[in-house]
């Protein structure tokens, strides 16, 4: 049997891209955070106080940044 593969639509793919990079800058915001943290607490030897403050800030940045790329006009977006 013969079948052709299914053509793949290029703004199909740039969506599904741009949702794919917004999970990694969330991801990226929170670990950055957790590690510059974890690196500043060991430099004053204050234990979970960075690590904290900084993950929590990390996962603020995140929900900002989630929040603005939904309320995104959608003639920004590729259509």
């Amino acid at each position: 049997m013969d079948q052709t593969p299914p053509q793949l639509d290029p703004k199909m793919l740039a969506k599904g891209g741009r949702f794919l990079a917004l999970g990694f800058q969330i991801a990226g915001s929170i670990i950055g955070g957790l590690v510059l943290g974890w690196y500043t607490d060991r430099y004053f030897d204050t234990e979970p106080l960075f690590t904290t403050l900084f993950t929590l800030g990390g996962f603020y940045g995140s929900m900002r940044l989630l929040l603005w790329a939904l309320k995104k006009p959608s003639s920004d977006r590729i259509s």
